[in-house]
């Protein structure tokens, strides 16, 4: 299990953002998480992943706390790929850099091998998401956390990869946290909706979507 315990965060001059919250992802589980911008729901994912540090609490990975230094076993996908790429890297070199992807999840995932040789300024945000996604789809990624990663792709690309991403989470045994605007995508893809940063009108008890893994 992914869990946060008694949460708190916040940047200098700021409110608390993250206040007391205790959030958990289950291994084989798809956690939708809604909510407006700007309350905290990104904040959230950088702390699971060990990106932030909390004021307060913890975060443990299987009751273990998350490695420093070694590969992690909870990666994050950003809406902006270009931010995870090195510029001056070719994709190739930075899609190697933490494991070597297999063809099978480079199919699924409709990247091409002449992508590899390019930077990543020779792609389209789309096709450098599928990478960067690529990149993380490792038999050692335990928790995947999707931080409104397919918000700028069309429908058909937007399907193509969760499809993509719920196979792999599946043969995994992978939990998978989908945050979101959309919670028709979320109710599509998840097999439970948590409220956390829902407005007060709109909060409502988890629901179960999907049959679990």
């Amino acid at each position: 299990m992914l869990k946060g315990d008694k949460l708190f965060f916040r940047y200098e001059t700021t409110p608390w953002i993250i206040e007391g919250l205790t959030f958990s992802v289950q291994p084989g589980e798809v956690v939708g998480l809604p909510g407006p911008s700007g309350r905290g729901k990104s904040t959230l994912a950088k702390l699971l992943a060990g990106h932030l540090t909390p004021q307060q609490g913890t975060v443990t990975c299987d009751g273990h706390p998350l490695p420093r230094r070694a590969f992690s076993p909870v990666q994050l996908i950003f809406q902006h790929p270009e931010l995870t790429m090195n510029p001056r890297w070719k994709l190739g070199d930075s899609l190697n850099e933490g494991w070597r992807p297999d063809a099978r999840t480079l199919a699924r995932l409709n990247v091409e091998p002449a992508w590899l040789s390019r930077y990543p300024h020779e792609l389209s945000g789309g096709e450098l998401q599928r990478l960067a996604l690529a990149r993380v789809m490792s038999p050692r990624t335990r928790y995947l956390l999707a931080d409104e990663m397919t918000a700028m792709l069309d429908p058909n690309t937007q399907a193509m990869v969760w499809d993509a991403v719920l196979h792999w989470a599946e043969q995994q045994g992978a939990g998978v946290l989908a945050i979101s605007h959309d919670r028709n995508l979320l109710g599509r893809v998840a097999h439970r909706i948590d409220e956390t940063f829902a407005p007060p009108d709109r909060a409502e008890s988890p629901t179960i979507h999907r049959a679990a893994a």
